[in-house]
């Protein structure tokens, strides 16, 4: 476990006395940075416990939903849109790509498993 305390009182000293290598080799030893980080200052809070946010949340149903719309958007803008729901029913069948069963602008929900073929 960490002792964020400790380590906050190392930099503490390092940063009073430049010439003491030795608090910075402890440091480096045990992976520290001497970077501040907001978290340590919350009292009962452990950074490392924090939740994290997934991969799903964050790419699948955010930046690629936003790029997809914007690329909708260009094609309808440069009337390409049927040509490109068109192209999507003519993937072929691979390992580990499975093709849309309808054209893009035909789906209505999108649920994980199509978020990941369409990437």
């Amino acid at each position: 476990m960490r002792n964020h305390e400790d380590y906050r009182e190392r930099i503490k000293l390092f940063r009073e006395n430049l010439g003491n290598l030795r608090l910075m080799e402890y440091l480096v030893a045990r992976s520290v940075k001497t970077l501040f980080n907001a978290f340590w200052s919350i009292p009962r809070v452990n950074p490392y416990d924090l939740n994290k946010p997934d991969i799903l949340h964050n790419i699948y149903l955010g930046m690629l939903k936003h790029m997809m719309e914007w690329i909708q958007a260009f094609f309808k803008k440069h009337d390409r849109l049927e040509e490109f729901d068109k192209t999507g029913a003519l993937i072929a069948p691979y390992t580990g790509v499975i093709g849309p069963n309808k054209a893009y602008c035909a789906t209505t929900q999108w649920q994980g498993k199509e978020m990941r073929n369409l990437e």
